[in-house]
């Protein structure tokens, strides 16, 4: 059984001791492998948990506590946060997995989502240019990923005012995209 480390060793770890670092490694791993032998898991998810947990406390390892018994609660709460991690991505693979069994889709539905993207995109492209050039050039250039500061900086314009800019650019494709849902009423007489 490996022995909670002191801390002058962990303070020794830190300092760069390849043979503290080993000591104080080696308890985290068995702290972390007592952890989740307690639980419900299979021995391929303990061990694939516990690389998980040692390969983010050991990316951590200059912001873990000298302290041992802090230490211990550190690392438990690593171990926590994992489980939740692989707990959370097993249920999402579950869902995405039932939803595809219960709900696939149609032919149909795949051409009619198409349709509507293909005259969505068509809408955008129309309204983007009834916008003036001055706003269009800065809605394109922030929605392609540059940042607004960047973009101000060059057209020499206060950032306030992009973002301005780009909140009515963005308004008049909004309004544009609900009035193409509305379809009119038809009345027969």
């Amino acid at each position: 059984m490996v022995t909670e480390p002191r801390p002058e060793l962990v303070a020794a770890a830190r300092a760069g001791d390849p043979r503290a670092y080993d000591e104080v490694a080696e308890w985290m791993f068995a702290t972390v492998l007592r952890f989740y032998k307690q639980g419900r898991w299979s021995d391929d998810e303990v061990h694939e948990l516990s690389q998980r947990t040692i390969r983010d406390l050991l990316e951590k390892f200059a912001e873990l506590p000298a302290d041992p018994e802090q230490l211990r609660s550190r690392v438990e709460a690593f171990a926590t946060m994992t489980i939740r991690k692989y707990v959370g991505g097993r249920q999402r693979e579950h869902g995405r997995r039932t939803a595809a069994l219960y709900h696939p889709r149609t032919p149909s539905r795949q051409m009619d989502s198409g349709l509507k993207m293909r005259q969505l995109l068509a809408l955008v492209r129309q309204e983007l240019r009834n916008v003036r050039t001055p706003f269009r050039v800065s809605f394109l250039r922030v929605i392609f990923g540059e940042t607004p500061k960047r973009i101000a900086k060059e057209l020499g314009i206060p950032v306030g005012t992009l973002r301005r800019r780009v909140w009515q650019v963005r308004r008049v494709l909004d309004s544009a995209r609900e009035q193409s849902r509305r379809t009119p009423v038809r009345y027969r007489t």
